[in-house]
This record gives structure tokens, C-alpha cells and sequence, in this order.
């Protein structure tokens, strides 16, 4: 499925992004595959926003939040050393 098939008419999504293919959604970062559209929400003691690297890296193609990101990923935190 397309990614404007997973949104409202409120959400804001850039037209270029509108048609990407999403296999998949997970609000879990560690459970995230390529394909995956992640969902980041805030929960009781930590904001999903927080594993967006970990998301990314996972193959997360994009990302759905209440605000952005703190900040933009830069190549080093989506492609993590072990």
C-alpha cells in the first residue's frame, strides 16, 4: 500500500513522499523491517521520536509523529557500527 493511503486528510505529508510503498507498520522500533512506515509516540516515560534512529536503521521508510524530529539524522545514525 501507498503511504497516502495510511493518512488522514489532516496529515501533513510531502507530495513527493505521497506515493512510497509501505509493507508494513510498527510503533516498535526493534520490530521495524524495511518498508516499514514506524509510528513515534510518546508514551509514559519515553517519546517514540527516540528510537527513530534505531527505527531507521531497521528500514523504516517513513516516519509518523505527532511533531518532527528534535533534530534531522545524519548518515551515521541510520547506518549504526556494531
Amino acid at each position: 500500500m501507498m503511504l497516502r493511503d495510511l493518512l488522514t486528510s489532516e496529515a501533513r505529508c510531502d507530495g513527493r513522499f505521497a506515493t512510497l510503498a509501505v509493507t508494513g507498520i510498527s510503533a516498535d522500533s526493534r520490530a521495524v523491517k524495511p518498508g516499514f512506515l514506524f509510528v513515534a509516540v510518546p508514551g509514559t516515560k519515553v517519546d517514540g521520536l527516540g528510537f527513530l534512529s534505531q527505527a531507521v536503521a531497521g528500514g523504516a521508510v517513513a516516519v509518523l509523529a505527532e511533531c518532527e524530529p528534535p533534530a534531522p539524522l545524519s548518515a551515521s545514525e541510520t547506518h549504526p557500527t556494531n
